[in-house]
């Protein structure tokens, strides 16, 4: 992958850090250097790092899980969660990237709200081609290792039925969504509750997710 630097180095570097989770001292390397780059870690994008720290916080949701308004200082804060998600980024740059890409809303009394409808729609996209890659590679590394027969069966499930009318159809997506979304929550919530006990133990990763397929637009 090769960036090139423009005139505003410094805002370059901090779009590019917001949208991929690459340090800045090694985005920094890239613009100085102009060669091509391998990624030394699989990072995931900003804005899906602070949904899951957002959501996994006692402090910042509510007892079903969703997410509460936070003060943008202080204790109990944004400020709080963006520390968590970055050590690297500003949190003030984090919020203006937010607000700007409506996954962050300030309400009137100055609070702010993580945008649980952004979880699912991204204007700029960019989170759903890392996303992509990201997903459908372990789907596939799953998918092979059942047939493989050498090692444990991964969890891989799927509803399918044919010959039904659209409305139908409407009707399972929005039940479908609603559901994965609730799981979801309860699943990332679950994986930071767990992680913060594990201590120095070596650490592995997973993935789980749902995806939802029609043929009502062709």
């Amino acid at each position: 992958m090769v960036f090139g630097a423009g005139e505003d180095n410094k805002h370059t570097i901090s779009q590019i850090a917001l949208m991929t989770g690459i340090h800045r001292k090694e985005i920094k390397d890239i613009l100085q250097n102009h060669e091509e780059w391998k990624f030394r870690k699989k990072a995931s994008p900003i804005k899906a790092r602070l949904f899951s720290h957002w959501l996994s916080s006692e402090f910042a949701t509510n007892v079903d899980g969703r997410p509460v308004p936070l003060p943008e200082k202080g204790q109990h804060s944004f400020e709080t969660i963006a520390k968590m998600v970055s050590k690297d980024i500003a949190p003030g740059s984090m919020l203006k990237n937010g607000l700007r890409e409506n996954y962050i809303k300030r309400l009137n009394n100055n609070l702010l709200l993580l945008n649980l409808e952004a979880f699912e729609g991204n204007e700029s996209n960019q989170d759903d081609i890392y996303f992509l890659g990201a997903n459908i590679a372990d789907h596939i590394s799953a998918s092979l290792n059942n047939i493989s027969g050498k090692k444990k069966k991964r969890f891989e499930r799927a509803v399918y039925f044919d010959e039904l009318d659209p409305k139908t159809i409407d009707k399972l997506r929005s039940v479908s969504s609603e559901k994965a979304q609730k799981l979801i929550l309860e699943i990332n919530k679950l994986a930071a509750d767990l992680d913060s006990n594990c201590g120095d133990q070596v650490k592995n990763r997973f993935r789980f997710g749902f995806y939802f397929y029609d043929d009502v637009d062709g």
